[in-house]
């Protein structure tokens, strides 16, 4: 079997084609940004769309200076082994095409032309500082436990099929508020690529192949009109259980409008209270109600209007929005 079989460009890699470290997390349910409902749309092709941010964009720049910090950090060039340190690309599993890693780096033993560890390499903003403990501690976040121990099953795949010694753990560094440099080292553990595995196998073959979605969070609110875009124009006829879930939801929505018009009533004393000063505060608040500059705001409807532009002109720079199933509750008389 030739290695080069198993290793993809990483940009022409088609992830639809299985499941990557932060999938599996997502899987797992320990992603903070990634459901299970989104894993499975995002390899069906109903995912929301990539959106570039700051964030992202500043991570790959930081990405190999980060890189650097830790191959000086860990005194790799003076270990005396002749360690090089690269990215590897996209890794496919040799027993297992479902399954792929993008390990940011590979440290590589050039005088034995073997794989040694990996590294997965992260930046981040102060609000996340919390989750990152000291250098060599065991706190960091979960996620990227899972995401190390998925690239570990992997290359020690790939290390097996070479002939070489499996890989004993993965490094984790993180770069926070581009002052801060803090590592740590994640050691092979088979209770947790066992669990990592089988919970990804599963939901591969369950919900990828065999197009059963997994159940929604309820994080997952903005997910469901990707799920189910559109309805067939019938009712559904509500069992007991059915009616008593409405009941629970038609008991909390009423508490809910009560509390917004307490909240509002009580909003607008204190704005009576604030008058014309720019707020009101004691030693346990600070309340403010200041002015903004007036902001201008294009009237595009009354534009295209008076420019009168041809339809041909209109349909080149109409776009379709995305589907919207608008919820909407009726109770008829008292609850029952």
């Amino acid at each position: 079997m030739n290695l080069d079989d198993h290793i993809f460009d990483f940009e022409s890699f088609d992830r639809a084609s299985g499941l990557g470290g932060t999938d599996v997390a997502g899987v797992l349910g320990l992603h903070p940004y990634k459901t299970p409902l989104d894993v499975y749309l995002e390899k069906h092709g109903e995912g929301a769309p990539f959106k570039m941010n700051e964030a992202v964009e500043m991570g790959n720049k930081l990405e190999p200076i980060v890189a650097d910090l830790y191959y000086d950090r860990r005194g790799l060039a003076a270990d005396g082994r002749g360690l090089k340190m690269f990215t590897p690309g996209t890794i496919r599993h040799p027993d297992h095409p479902w399954a792929y890693g993008s390990p940011d780096r590979l440290i590589f033993d050039a005088k034995e032309g073997r794989w040694l560890w990996g590294l997965e390499i992260k930046t981040t903003g102060f609000r996340s500082e919390h989750r990152w403990g000291e250098s060599e501690s065991n706190k960091y976040p979960r996620e990227h436990l899972i995401q190390c121990a998925w690239y570990m099953w992997i290359t020690r795949a790939m290390c097996k099929l070479q002939g070489f010694e499996p890989v004993r753990f993965w490094d984790l560094c993180v770069l926070i508020t581009g002052q801060e440099f803090r590592h740590y080292r994640i050691h092979h553990d088979q209770e947790i690529e066992d669990w990592c595995v089988e919970a990804a196998r599963e939901f591969w073959h369950d919900s990828i192949q065999g197009s059963s979605p997994p159940q929604p969070e309820t994080r997952d609110a903005s997910n469901l009109v990707r799920l189910w875009p559109k309805d067939e124009g019938y009712m559904l006829e509500a069992n007991e259980d059915q009616q008593q879930l409405i009941r629970d939801f038609q008991s909390v929505d009423e508490q809910i409008r009560e509390l917004e018009t307490q909240r509002d009533e009580l909003k607008t004393a204190i704005k009576c209270i604030i008058g014309d000063a720019s707020g009101i505060e004691s030693d346990w608040f600070s309340i403010t109600w200041k002015a903004r500059k007036q902001t201008k705001r294009t009237d595009y409807k009354a534009l295209v209007k008076d420019l009168n532009p041809s339809k041909d002109i209109v349909d080149q720079y109409t776009k379709l929005g995305t589907a919207q199933r608008p919820f909407l509750a009726k109770f008829k008389g008292a609850k029952k």
